[in-house]
């Protein structure tokens, strides 16, 4: 994870208006603790840099494990 500001990952649902958020931990690590089912679009944001996004399908009871690259692409900066 880039260094500087603290990162969190935002998690978006695609057909209903859940959003929920989390820290980033220093080893890099997130949990939503929620019960989660269905599309959602989860970004990483540090500061005002996108660090990178993921469309995400949950559809078990089993809690998703992901990882994601935030070194590549390019990230890029959220206009003002």
């Amino acid at each position: 994870m880039p260094s500087g500001r603290q990162a969190f990952v935002r998690l978006i649902a695609i057909y209903s208006p859940q959003a929920l958020s989390a820290a980033v931990a220093a080893d890099g690590t997130f949990e939503f603790t929620h019960h989660l089912w269905g599309k959602y679009v989860l970004v990483v944001v540090q500061g005002e840099t996108v660090l990178a996004t993921q469309l995400l399908a949950v559809e078990s009871n089993e809690p998703p494990h992901l990882e994601i690259d935030v070194g590549s692409p390019k990230p890029y900066t959220i206009y003002k």
